[in-house]
Order: structure tokens, then C-alpha cells, then sequence
């Protein structure tokens, strides 16, 4: 799958992310890189052409993007998807996707709220990427993942609860969980594996005051 740096620069400040998401290339190429609503159209009719397999990595990126509902015939993404910086409430339009073989990424998505739309996702062959979404508090739709191949980060300032990965019983690499306001780690009963070299917990708070500890 490609990585971020075959699309673009991502830097930090603090919770702010910008990204160069290299506007020269033409989003109706259909290469990969949808910049904006028409984009998007043209891809989900080349996908239901396609048998709802995508062969390659998607981003989508930019907040000329506000919906994903074309993509409702997307079954597959046999290389990585990215989600940046997009204008998104919700990720309706993808409950058709059972399965992505690289990563999935998200982030600097400020308006989205809701990871709605990924129910029927329920493998990742490679990294969860879930960091930097200002608006995000509710991933309950996470609910059927079974499967990350590689590492799970989350770094979300304002959501209290993973209870929506309670699914996940195998990570393939290293588990790291960042957030402020986070009080309910108890996906964590269900997990049966972390394979990487450790989990790093930082920024978790418990009634607002004292630290979280959480042991596997």
C-alpha cells in the first residue's frame, strides 16, 4: 500500500494538522487522490462497475469533500484508505466495506462526528490510524472490526470511550492510546493479542483527575 508519503506532508502543531495534498493532480484521474464531491461520484460508479473491489489505495482528502454516499457499492480496498481533512459529518456510504488490506487512516477530520458507515468493516490488514479529529466522539460503529494486522494508535482529545472496538481481539503490532478525556478502556477485556512490542497509554484520565491504569 502506498504510505502518507506518496500523497503528501502532514505536519503538527498542538491539535492542528496541515496537509499539502499535492492539488495538482486531477481527482477525475480517478489515481486515488478525490478532492472533492464529483470526484467521489465518479469513483463509487467506476467501483459498482468494478464488483465493489478496489484495487489500489484511496485518499480522499480536503474539505471540498462533504459526502461519501457514492461509494455505497465500495466492498474492498485492496490497498490503503485515507480520510483527511475532509468535510464529512459521517461516514455513511461505506457500510458495504467488509475489508481494507493496508491501512486506514483518519484524521484532521474536524467535522466528523461519528464514525457511522464502517459497521460492516471487519478486517485491516495493516495499521488503524484514528488521530486528530476535533468533533469525534462516537465510534460505536467500529463494532464488528475483529482484526488489525498492525498497529492501533487513537489520539482523540475529546472522545470518553473505546467501548466500539469491543470486537477486536487480534492487533498485529503496538497499541497506543492518547486522549484527554478518555475514562472507558474496557474494549481491552476483549482483546486476545497485541504482537507488537508493547502498549503506551498517555493522556488517559479517570473522573476527570486521576490516572487510568490499564494492564493486559
Amino acid at each position: 500500500p502506498a504510505s502518507r508519503g506518496d500523497w503528501g506532508q502532514a505536519s503538527r502543531s498542538g491539535w492542528a494538522l496541515e496537509y499539502d495534498l499535492m492539488p495538482r493532480m486531477e481527482a477525475e484521474q480517478l489515481n486515488g487522490l478525490l478532492l472533492d464531491d464529483a470526484a467521489v461520484e465518479a469513483l463509487g460508479r467506476a467501483v459498482r462497475a468494478n464488483g465493489g473491489v478496489y484495487r489500489g489505495s484511496l485518499v480522499i482528502g480536503g474539505t471540498n469533500v462533504t459526502t461519501l454516499a457514492p461509494l455505497e457499492g465500495l466492498r474492498e480496498v485492496q490497498g490503503s484508505l485515507q480520510l483527511m481533512r475532509t468535510a464529512v459529518p459521517t461516514l455513511r456510504g461505506l457500510e458495504s466495506l467488509a475489508a481494507i488490506g493496508g491501512d486506514l487512516e483518519i484524521s484532521g477530520c474536524d467535522a466528523l462526528e461519528t464514525l457511522e458507515g464502517l459497521q460492516g468493516l471487519h478486517a485491516v490488514g495493516f495499521d488503524v490510524e484514528i488521530w486528530y479529529n476535533e468533533g469525534l466522539r462516537d465510534i460505536s460503529p467500529l463494532l464488528n472490526l475483529e482484526s488489525i494486522g498492525g498497529r492501533l494508535e487513537w489520539r482523540n482529545k475529546e472522545l470518553d470511550s473505546l467501548q466500539g472496538l469491543g470486537s477486536v481481539k487480534r492487533i498485529g503490532e503496538d497499541l497506543v492510546i492518547n486522549s484527554e478525556n478518555l475514562t472507558d478502556v474496557g474494549f481491552l477485556g476483549s482483546l486476545e493479542r497485541v504482537e507488537g512490542d508493547g502498549e503506551t497509554f498517555s493522556n488517559i484520565k479517570e473522573n476527570g483527575n486521576s490516572a487510568l491504569q490499564v494492564e493486559l
